[in-house]
């Protein structure tokens, strides 16, 4: 089902101070009761049912309120959970203002209206990076309209409205396996003993042996010559 989002339009420039309610077309009666809060009090907030007429009278009108308000507060529910919606384009507009807001300076509002968790909503990053808030039943309450009073009062911190009531499952803990001992390692074998051989040594008593038979044959040959 396609979701639209009735235009705020009160003329062109967004007065100073002014509460930029951004909401899906059926969430126009939520959207209405916070508007009357707020207005009770004496803020200026920027709602109006009436639809854009066109691309161009919504970057005239709208779209420039939503560069000029003082706060951008997005209504979240089941409704803009849906995959279409004017309040898109008011969403993403405002999430790329954020980059020309002060660091710590309140400006976006996630209000959620019913029991759409937070984690699983469909919206911008930057809308993350703020504390979100929830009015049960749609109803605001006097605490929560002195929150916004408090964020329009130029405090340069980011929403301190009441966080969402949401029961989150921390994720399982990773934890390592118990550590196993490791098999004793098989014992290397001896390494071989080298045993080097000297080479054999001559005898000198076989030298002498040698060098007397030689002489005794050469004297019986001498003897034997002379007979």
């Amino acid at each position: 089902m396609s979701v639209e989002r009735s235009t705020l339009s009160v003329g062109g420039s967004a007065p100073q101070g002014a509460v930029f309610l951004s909401y899906a077309r059926e969430d126009i009666e939520a959207a209405r009761r916070i508007a009357d809060a707020l207005r009770s009090q004496g803020l200026e907030v920027l709602f109006n049912p009436d639809a854009p007429s066109s691309a161009e009278d919504w970057e005239a009108k709208t779209g420039q309120q939503i560069r000029e308000c003082a706060l951008f507060m997005a209504v979240a529910s089941a409704q803009t959970q849906q995959a279409e919606g004017h309040f898109r384009r008011e969403w993403q507009l405002a999430a790329e203002r954020t980059r020309d807001v002060t660091t710590g300076a309140a400006f976006l509002v996630p209000v959620v209206i019913d029991d759409t968790p937070e984690v699983h909503a469909l919206a911008p990053e930057e809308f993350m990076r703020v504390q979100w808030t929830r009015l049960a039943g749609a109803q605001p309450t006097a605490e929560f309209v002195t929150q916004v009073k408090h964020l329009l009062s130029g405090g340069r911190r980011r929403p301190t409205l009441a966080p969402m009531d949401v029961h989150l499952t921390a994720a399982p803990m990773r934890t390592r396996p118990p550590m196993t001992a490791l098999p004793p390692l098989a014992p290397k074998p001896p390494a071989p003993m080298v045993v080097a051989t000297p080479p054999p040594k001559k005898s000198g008593r076989k030298i002498w042996i040698v060098l007397l038979g030689l002489i005794i044959a050469g004297a019986a040959g001498a003897y034997f010559m002379l007979v």
